[in-house]
């Protein structure tokens, strides 16, 4: 009964299953057109098969597994009367395992059909993988990229305010910070270069010096450190170890030169300048505290509120999603005291599985991908903050300590409050970065903030520290962008107001009260008075600032809500301790100021310097004289008048003006001669208002002076790049050559000409990257400041310190360039020709002669009219006679020489300071062994004269000691310090050195006057152009104008083929010529390349890949069009391999702006090698045949100008094309304007920081070719080359050809290439064979009488074509 109620049970079920879908299908066909009744038809007996498929798959198993196996076993009964006989037969003992084998055989084959079906209808079984996928993931975490990607996106936007990648000012160490994360060595890319520029430096040393010296302990001490470099595994141990390394050398090295004889010395010195350079670079790369940081896997990043924690972290993590880099952004913000950090990150990651679980999915993802996975947790102080992470921070590092592919990184912000947070961040057992924001780049980090706010450069150079701070600074350009307010100089006091009134303004908004409530200062305010009645700044708790908020901010109904703005705009920050929450003033300078003022208007003043309070030192200094007229020193106590005075001082940044009594206070100090003090107060705003204490007063205190004299008060203390006097002329001069020319032009003549005065002093400075600054910066404020000329050509041109005079005059003369303004130019030349050439003034000195009679010349190039006695404007100018009293050798020596044995020990390093004088002057082969700047300066620019070099030399070292005063008594501290006898400008040099220089300069101009008839065009230096330095029409440090660039490198693949080999005989593949000459620009411009080198580089990753290059030179000239045919197939016919065919050399020492006009132009650019050139290929020359180069190439040397770091050069179009399209320079750099004021030509990296290359427009240049019957062609030369890395192995390719451009502007080319083919080089050799038979066979049957050949027949026979030429 059971086995039949199954079957009936079983069988109405088969026909529910049966029927229903039949149901459904007809009801869905009901509800369709026609159409889709055959699809649907279809589908409902294909789905039927492949059911009944199934049915019949189970039923077969089914029997399979129970029916088989009773079969495979068998019993047998026989009965007889009551006797039983039972047979067993078992056919198979293991009928259970046969019964398996058939099974798997059908589910086989099922499976197989499944996977045809599945093929066939990929998309139900996709569903099913999914659905599979994601129970997986939920329950067990799967982490993807995707997922990382996902969870940084939604973070990084979390962080709101405190990140923005866009506005985002590099951090100088990212890339060592993003590679201390990693678990491969990615620190080797950033230390190779330096590390093996010092491994080089050693080898030359013990090459190319020590050879006789193998033994000897330094050179031993040198191998090592180059067999360690050699050796080095890239483990953070080999980096520390071999900073080690290095420093232990150079102390070694530096005792070993100290220790050298005196002759020694002189030789080693060159590799000591350069070992000590790399090896002071490599120290200070290899101190990077990332390196350290690798070792652990924990970082911790802390510092002061505001200071951009958050923001670095963002960064970091946005670097990492860019790289593909794995990694986790959390918020100390969403964390709770609920539960443990671990549990709280898999609720915040929306993760199911166990706690336990989630490290160890993410370290296997890392393990998978070889990427460690770095969880960032951003601002633990926040929220739960010091409760919460306490008791848990050690416990999860520890846990993800044990994991090799996790990293931790928190950030939490400390203060001056000594909690739990503090101690962390100074426990050395951990890898902690303090981060400082922009601290040492504030000027940088201000410019970029201004720019990015679509903001001026401000119109004073100096920032506060506060500026440092990204959030102040941040504020701070909104604030100004919000009100587009001028950027005009204000004290810090103002600035506080303003960054107030603007939070009060968005506040007043949000809550709906009257902006003339001033809340937020009221606020501020009310904390102040609360930090002073309670004695202390450090203990106002949380409760008690809301029990006063409550008052002061009753009109916003939400305190709360009020107090959370202000610290979200970064005035008031909270900070927990033992459990309790205190508040402060974000930035503690602001609540100096307030706690001051409030101090001022409530408080005697004995208890205004009162410290527990802070050091309001400055605050009061400011504050005293604006609520009370009087100078903080004269209000306060005796005792206390000491440190107002200090106050005094150092709140001089912030005081544009004094009291009575601060004005005779430095008027006091100036009768005193307190000039340490006097120039802190000076040079602290060289600006301000007060010409007492401004840059104006720099005159009084330094014009009576000597110029040693000077040079000891004032020279020696700002020579120092660390000394308060040098930083703030510094900042002063890189303000004064970056400021825009609208900043330039905002500030007051005032203010402006006590800037000028200020730099004009700073030009005594032997620290040449100052002195450079310096020229450009007054270049820049002449520039448009003209009307200022005159007066400081007045007061400055007859200065008894040539250093200034030089630089003056070259300031002036660059800015008069500049301005290209004819009234100025006119001017300033006549009353340099009345003051300077009439009155005969000029100096002695080559470069102020030069300078000065330039800028007359630019006078009547502009236009000047009166009557020009050429003759007063040229040499000679004295009657060029020698003094009698020249020293000779023997008097020099008995003067200044002195017996090194009987020197006590207390006066050598005199003794050093003056030998170092007569040393560095000594020519070659003079009595004393030659310095290098008496034999590579002052010799090779003299000896050309032909007067007596060391007797020249001993009148400069006369001048020296006599006439300038040097005294090594004064200088020996300063001039020991930075000592060198190199032959160039050091960064920073001996005051003797100085004297040097000014000695050369004024003799060289006595030359120029004895021999002014003297033809300088075949000499190797022309005195002028050699003598000159710094170029001030361009400033090599200003950045690129930052527009679109016109032109990039054709997008081109040179991977393929992989054969290096195939690749590089493949010379037809390779981008279109076209696209690099002519080129559309994003408003639909076109531009023609005139020059441009042009690299592809395929670089594959390691050391020892084989690197490919393909370059392609393109240079322009025109040439008449009827010639054209001709230069075009000897190009092609012959070539130009080897770079074989003209190229324009590179101009030294002649200004940009003294292009196209001025006599040294002219004499130095002429049309023999620059302008116009006789056409020549290979040996065939044609000289009917003219082509102009369309490019000239200016170049400015690091030598010549320090104030870049790199040194300048530019493309400038040549004469026919300056004067052909009617040129005139902009005022930008690298720009050429039209008639129109439009732009015609450009250097495109100077333009835009492109790719460099010489671009004109289209359409005027067509315009002036098919003018004149000329036409532009390119003679093309390419290459390509397969070498290593470090060039240890090198192969090329050449071929070219020609281009040119046709009456419409379509360009024709045609290439071949000039390495023969295999096919060629074989008929070559057949050719010459058979020549070889040939002329043979000739010479046989001359001799046997059967031809007779001319004698020269028989030479060229027996020698070749070459023994005749």
């Amino acid at each position: 009964m059971i086995i039949i109620t199954t079957i009936i049970v079983t069988l109405i079920l088969y026909v529910v299953i049966r029927i229903v879908p039949f149901v459904v299908v007809v009801k869905e066909i009901r509800r369709v057109n026609y159409k889709d009744w055959v699809h649907i038809i279809i589908t409902f007996f294909k789905k039927r098969a492949e059911r009944n498929l199934f049915l019949t798959f189970m039923a077969t198993e089914a029997s399979i597994a129970g029916v088989l196996p009773q079969i495979l076993k068998a019993q047998a009964t026989i009965a007889y009367n009551d006797t039983k006989v039972s047979l067993w037969i078992d056919l198979c003992q293991n009928s259970e395992w046969v019964s398996l084998c058939i099974a798997i055989v059908i589910a086989i084959g099922y499976y197989r059909y499944l996977w045809n079906s599945h093929k066939n209808n990929p998309e139900d079984w996709r569903k099913v993988a999914e659905a599979c996928l994601l129970i997986d993931e939920e329950y067990n975490f799967v982490p993807s990229r995707q997922w990382f990607e996902e969870q940084n996106a939604k973070q990084i936007k979390n962080l709101d305010k405190r990140y923005s990648e866009e506005r985002n000012f590099p951090f100088e160490d990212m890339d060592f910070a993003l590679a201390s994360l990693e678990q491969k060595d990615n620190f080797w890319p950033l230390l190779k270069d330096d590390i093996y520029k010092f491994k080089e430096s050693l080898q030359s040393f013990v090459r190319d010096f020590y050879k006789e010296s193998a033994n000897s302990d330094i050179i031993q001490n040198s191998k090592a450190v180059i067999d360690e470099i050699s050796s080095i595994d890239g483990s953070v141990a080999a980096y520390k170890h071999l900073l080690e390394s290095v420093i232990n050398f150079m102390t070694n090295f530096d005792n070993f030169y100290f220790d050298s004889e005196n002759y020694k010395r002189h030789d080693i010195q060159s590799f000591k300048y350069s070992i000590h350079e790399k090896a002071d670079h490599l120290e200070t790369i290899l101190s990077n505290e990332w390196i350290a940081f690798k070792e652990h896997h924990t970082i911790i990043i802390t510092g002061e509120a505001g200071t951009g924690k958050s923001h670095l972290i963002g960064d970091i993590v946005t670097h990492r999603k860019r790289n593909k880099k794995p990694s986790i952004l959390l918020l100390g913000q969403h964390f709770t005291n609920a539960s443990d950090p671990l549990s709280q990150i898999k609720e915040l990651l929306d993760v199911k599985c166990k706690k336990e679980r989630l490290l160890s999915q993410l370290n296997n993802y890392g393990v998978r991908v070889n990427e460690p996975v770095v969880i960032f947790i951003d601002a633990l102080n926040e929220n739960a903050g010091e409760e919460l992470w306490k008791n848990f921070l050690t416990d999860l590092i520890n846990e993800v300590e044990s994991f090799d592919y996790l990293r931790l990184v928190v950030s939490f912000r400390i203060s001056q409050r000594k909690n739990w947070f503090y101690d962390l961040s100074h426990n050395s057992d951990y890898a902690v970065y303090h981060h400082k924001g922009f601290e040492g780049h504030e000027r940088e980090a201000c410019e970029y903030m201004f720019s990015s706010f679509g903001i001026g450069q401000p119109a004073w150079p100096v920032y506060g520290k506060e500026f440092s701070n990204p959030l102040f600074l941040i504020k701070y350009c909104r604030n100004h962008e919000r009100k587009h307010r001028p950027m005009f100089f204000t004290d810090f006091w103002e600035t506080i107001q303003e960054y107030c009134e603007d939070t009060n303004h968005e506040l007043a908004q949000k809550f709906g009260y009257n902006d003339s409530q001033n809340l937020v200062i009221k606020a501020l305010s009310s904390i102040a008075e609360l930090m002073v009645l309670a004695q202390g700044r450090w203990n106002i708790d949380f409760q008690s600032v809301m029990i006063r908020l409550s008052q002061d901010a009753q009109y916003t109904k939400s305190p709360n809500e009020f107090m959370d703005l202000l610290i979200d705009e970064g005035l008031l920050r909270t900070e927990t301790y033992n459990g309790d929450t205190y508040v402060n003033y974000s930035f503690e300078r602001i609540g100096d100021y307030f706690i001051a003022e409030y101090l001022i208007n409530n408080c005697q003043s004995k208890d205004w310097l009162n410290y527990q309070w802070g050091d309001l030192t400055e605050a009061l200094s400011v504050l005293v004289p604006r609520l009370k007229n009087k100078e903080l020193f004269e209000v306060v106590e005796a005792e206390q008048k000491e440190e107002a005075f200090r106050g005094f001082i150092d709140s001089a940044t912030w005081r544009d003006d004094f009291t009575e009594k601060g004005k005779e206070c430095i008027a006091r100090l100036k009768e005193l001669k307190k000039y340490d003090i006097l120039f802190d107060i000076i040079l602290s705003l060289p600006y301000r208002m007060d010409k007492s204490s401004n840059g104006l007063a720099l005159y009084d205190a330094l014009w009576n002076l000597s110029l040693a004299e000077r040079d000891a008060v004032w020279t020696v203390k700002i020579s120092y790049s660390w000394s308060q006097k040098g930083e703030k002329l510094y900042n002063l001069a890189k303000w004064g050559c970056e400021a825009s020319s609208e900043s330039i032009k905002s500030i007051s003549n005032d203010s402006a000409n006590a800037c000028a005065e200020t730099l004009i002093w700073s030009l005594t400075t032997t620290w040449r990257e100052l002195r450079d600054l310096s020229t450009h910066a007054i270049v820049n404020i002449l520039t448009w400041h003209s009307d200022l000329i005159i007066p400081l050509l007045e007061m400055y041109h007859n200065v008894n310190d040539p250093y200034i005079q030089e630089r003056l005059w070259c300031a002036v003369y660059g800015a008069l360039l500049i301005k290209q303004d004819k009234e100025v130019s006119q001017r300033i030349a006549q009353w340099t020709y009345n003051n300077v050439f009439c009155k005969k003034c000029v100096p002695e000195h080559i470069l102020v002669r030069d300078y000065a009679r330039n800028v007359v010349e630019y006078g009547i190039q502009m236009g000047l009219v009166c009557k020009i006695d050429e003759y007063l404007l040229n040499i000679p100018f004295t009657d060029g006679s020698l003094p009698d009293d020249i020293p000779s050798n023997e008097e020099i020596t008995s003067r200044y020489e002195r017996d090194w044995e009987t020197i006590p020990e207390n006066e050598r390093d005199v003794y050093w300071a003056q030998h170092d004088i007569l040393a560095s002057m000594a020519p070659e082969y003079g009595v004393r062994a030659y310095g290098d700047f008496g034999r590579y300066v002052f010799q090779a620019n003299l000896n050309d004269f032909g007067e007596d070099v060391e007797m020249l030399s001993n009148w400069a070292i006369h001048m020296i000691f006599e006439e300038f005063g040097y005294d090594p008594n004064i200088f020996v501290h300063f001039d020991r310090n930075n000592n060198s006898r190199d032959r160039s400008h050091s960064k920073v040099e001996r005051i003797g050195k100085k004297y040097q220089w000014i000695a050369m300069y004024r003799i060289m101009a006595r030359m120029t006057d004895r021999y002014p008839d003297k033809d300088w065009s075949e000499e190797w230096h022309d005195p002028v152009k050699s003598a000159r330095n710094v170029d001030p029409t361009i400033y090599p440090g200003r950045k690129s104008l930052n527009h679109q660039s016109k032109f990039s490198l054709p997008t081109f693949d040179i991977s393929m083929p992989k054969d290096n080999k195939k690749w590089l005989k493949s010379w037809k593949y390779m981008p279109k010529i076209k696209d690099y000459i002519l080129l559309t620009d994003e408003k639909g411009i076109e531009w023609v390349n005139l020059f441009s080198y042009n690299m592809i580089i395929y670089e594959p990753d390691g050391d020892d890949t084989i690197v490919r290059d393909l370059w392609t030179f393109i240079q322009a000239y025109i040439v008449d069009r009827t010639n054209l045919k001709t230069v075009c197939n000897e190009l092609y016919e012959i070539g130009i391999q080897g770079r074989s065919f003209h190229e324009n050399n590179e101009i030294y020492n002649v200004f940009t702006r003294e292009y196209y006009w001025s006599h040294v132009y002219k004499e130095t650019v002429c049309d023999k090698y620059y302008k116009k050139i006789p056409f020549s290929v290979g040996h065939k020359e044609y000289d009917n045949i003219i082509v102009e180069p369309a490019y000239l190439q200016y170049t400015l040397s690091t030598d010549d100008d320090v104030s870049g770091g790199d040194g300048a050069s530019m493309l400038m179009p040549n004469e026919w094309l300056y004067n052909g399209l009617h040129l005139i320079f902009s005022y930008e750099d690298g720009v050429w304007l039209d008639h129109k004021g439009e732009i015609a030509v450009l250097d495109n990296y100077m333009f835009s920081g492109g790719h460099s290359a010489l671009l004109v427009r289209k359409d005027i240049l067509l315009n002036y070719l098919n003018a004149t019957g000329k036409v532009m062609f390119w003679p093309i030369l390419t290459e390509r080359m397969i070498r290593t890395k470090r060039m240890g192995y090198a192969n090329h390719q050449q071929n070219g050809g020609w281009a040119y451009m046709d009456e419409q502007g379509t360009i024709h080319q045609k290439f071949r290439c000039y390495e023969p083919s295999n096919f060629q080089k074989k008929c070559e050799s057949y050719k010459t064979i058979l020549k070889k038979k040939s002329d043979k066979y000739l010479l046989w049957l001359h001799k046997h009488h059967l031809i007779r050949l001319s004698q020269k027949t028989i030479i060229k026979l027996y020698y070749g074509d070459d023994y005749l030429m």
